[in-house]
Parts: C-alpha cells; sequence; structure tokens
C-alpha cells in the first residue's frame, strides 16, 4: 500500500491500493478568537541580558547613592571625602579598583567581608568634605560632641532609671 501526505490530513481510499493513494485537502483547525499559543513563546525577551553583577542598568537602583555609581573607591574618595583623613586602611587593596555597585552588591548579597568594610567607610557621612571633624573616643568623651550626643543606656542602667 502506497500512503501519500498531503497537507493536513492522510487518505487512502479503498479503491486505490494498489494504483496509488489519493489525498484530499481539508481546512486549517479551527481555533476559538482567544486562543493562545502559550507553549510557543513570544517575541519578547522575558529574561535579562546575562551582563555581570552590577553592569545592568535595570539593577542600578540596588546599588547604593546614586551619586558614587560607576566610581571606584579612588574616585569616590577624591570628589566626595576629605582626602587627608579618610581611612584608606578601611578598603582593602583589591577592592580599590572595583566599582562602587560592584562592591555594593558584593556587600549586600555575598556578604563579602571586605566589600562590606569599604562600603561602610565609603557611605560613612563623617569622613565627607566638610562635615565637622568626629572627636575620638581615646578623649575619654571630653569635648563639644560629647555633651551634645546622647547617652547610650544599657540594661542596668534603663533598670535603675524605672525603679526611681
Amino acid at each position: 500500500q502506497m500512503v501519500m501526505r498531503c497537507f493536513r490530513a492522510w487518505a487512502v481510499l479503498p479503491g486505490q491500493a494498489i494504483g496509488g493513494a489519493r489525498c484530499f485537502n481539508t481546512s486549517s483547525p479551527r481555533l476559538p478568537p482567544n486562543f493562545n499559543y502559550f507553549f510557543m513563546g513570544t517575541s519578547r525577551r522575558t529574561s535579562a541580558p546575562l551582563l555581570p553583577q552590577g553592569m545592568d542598568p535595570r539593577e542600578r537602583h540596588h546599588c547604593g547613592p546614586s551619586k558614587y555609581i560607576g566610581k571606584t573607591p579612588r574616585e569616590i574618595v577624591t570628589r566626595f571625602k576629605d582626602e587627608a583623613s579618610f581611612p584608606w586602611y578601611l578598603v582593602p587593596p583589591p577592592v580599590r579598583e572595583k566599582r562602587f555597585e560592584e562592591l555594593w552588591q558584593m556587600a549586600h548579597r555575598a556578604n563579602h567581608k571586605a566589600a562590606v568594610q569599604a562600603v561602610r567607610a565609603l557611605t560613612d557621612t563623617a569622613h565627607d568634605r566638610g562635615a565637622a571633624p568626629a572627636i575620638s573616643s581615646t578623649l575619654g568623651g571630653l569635648g563639644p560632641a560629647s555633651a551634645s550626643a546622647p547617652q547610650r543606656l544599657n540594661r542596668s542602667a534603663k533598670r535603675a532609671l524605672q525603679s526611681g
């Protein structure tokens, strides 16, 4: 028996078993107007491009202060911080050449110790230009900053205040 395929239907007619096959055309399947070919996907991109962490502009709102984005720690200190008093020992040398958004995501997503330390040092407002110089704790709390700063109470001091 010879079977021929034509368009969408296969047909072998009874009288044509030896001599050949006949085929006939059928119409396309009728589908409801709101039928969705969900299994075929869409032409719209559903996944993000595979860019390195911090390079995708759609992630920039997860990267800390916007004024630091795209800058390395050296550039941040040069532009926004007091270079003479900035504690460079808090920013390890391998981290100094990475962009701030990379450091931010390493610190907040991966909890990378050096990145956490660097981000804390870079975002600390005590090192900003024009900031009032911080009084060190080696003075024992003496000086103008200690009078205005509220004292933090430990548990026993709180109990003493509550007891009267």
